[in-house]
């Protein structure tokens, strides 16, 4: 016999707090997800998308949500990789540790270039208080 038939055996009411017990936590986890999936964005933001030929580009990283955001300064320990590629090949960004922006291109030719980026697993907290707004919320099944 299962947990849930020896639940309706011992009584409704029982088996219908324990079924609302159930829905309710997966209506939370449903609800909750978005929230959790909202936390902050992270994207490159170079100086222009149409560069001439032999023009500078910066490249900036930037953190936050829906495009506004702030920028975060190089750091060496965290890149992983910070590669420029066009059809000639792929060469890494150079750059100063700690300086925003990040990193410095040029490109030679005309054409696709692509920056891409991968940083190594980091965590970023701040104290409540210091621009962010702490909300706490008691659940009651």
């Amino acid at each position: 016999m299962t947990r849930w038939a020896a639940a309706s055996r011992r009584g409704p009411f029982r088996a219908a707090v324990r079924s609302r017990s159930v829905w309710s936590a997966a209506a939370a986890c449903v609800l909750l997800a978005p929230a959790a999936l909202r936390a902050h964005d992270f994207w490159l933001d170079p100086s222009t998308f149409t560069p001439a030929a032999n023009q500078v580009v910066s490249v900036r990283l930037m953190v936050g949500q829906r495009l506004r955001g702030e920028p975060i300064p190089r750091t060496a320990t965290l890149i992983e990789r910070f590669v420029l590629a066009t059809a000639a090949g792929e060469a890494p960004v150079p750059g100063r540790d700690g300086a925003d922006p990040a990193g410095l291109v040029r490109l030679g030719s005309p054409g696709l270039a692509i920056v891409g980026y991968a940083s190594r697993n980091s965590s970023v907290s701040s104290k409540p208080g210091a621009g962010t707004t702490v909300v706490m919320r008691k659940w009651v099944p």
